[in-house]
């Protein structure tokens, strides 16, 4: 991850309030950029309460929870900067543990309503919520059971056969495929509740789609050496 894409990181690694090394670093800083002569008498502890809190935050990164809710709240901005939210979020989902902790913070409904809400940036939404599901049971557990995503699948399967969305569809199916593929391997139970929900026949009609074609083959080899007595 590149701190120029994300400036709320020191090192291009997030640091939590509350681990032990921030106070190390803290120490560290400290110490170096105090003249012992000139305050003899100052512990380092002292010296650590009276740093200003914006430094601290610059030296060490703010708590990732209060990062990723930062980026929700910008969702509801203008198109490019809710965008711009939603790939630095994906950076962060990228860690499974960091996808279930946004899981049970509540936030997946601020990119709910990206899939509802925002045509020109499902693409950005779609390519998050696979980043997160991938190899992540909680995550593709909770986006099935508490927010129906596989329905949200075929219900943009709907729309793009409708041709109900913009002309970056192509660039959107492909990203819609990439989620399914996140949300459903190896969870045998979810793929088949998808298969009897028409999901598997919307992502075989994409067979002869350039725009797809390729990634879509990749999901139903892979699918059909997971689950050969399952058809579909």
């Amino acid at each position: 991850m590149e701190i120029s894409r994300f400036p709320y990181t020191l090192d291009s690694q997030l640091i939590y309030p509350g681990q032990k090394i921030m106070e190390s670093r803290l120490l560290d800083w400290a110490t170096k950029n105090t003249d012992p002569d000139a305050v003899p008498d100052l512990q380092v502890t002292e010296r650590m309460r009276k740093l200003d809190p914006e430094l601290v935050e610059m030296i060490l990164g703010r708590d990732e929870v209060v990062v990723m809710r930062e980026l929700v709240g910008k969702l509801d901005d203008n198109l490019d900067t809710s965008r711009e939210a939603l790939e630095h979020l994906e950076e962060i989902l990228e860690k499974i543990d960091s996808a279930v902790t946004f899981g049970r913070a509540g936030m997946w409904d601020g990119i709910f309503k990206v899939l509802k809400k925002q045509d020109l940036n499902l693409d950005a939404a779609l390519s998050l919520l696979g980043t997160a599901s991938q190899n992540n049971p909680p995550v593709q557990t909770q986006l099935v059971d508490e927010y129906d995503v596989l329905q949200v699948f075929v219900d943009l399967f709907a729309r793009l056969e409708a041709s109900g969305l913009p002309r970056s569809a192509g660039k959107i199916k492909s990203k819609l495929v990439y989620a399914v593929s996140a949300v459903v391997k190896n969870q045998q139970d979810i793929f088949q509740k998808f298969i009897a929900m028409g999901g598997m026949a919307c992502i075989v009609s994409l067979r002869e789609d350039l725009d797809v074609c390729d990634r879509v083959e990749h999901l139903l080899s892979f699918l059909q050496s997971e689950y050969p007595e399952i058809k579909f």
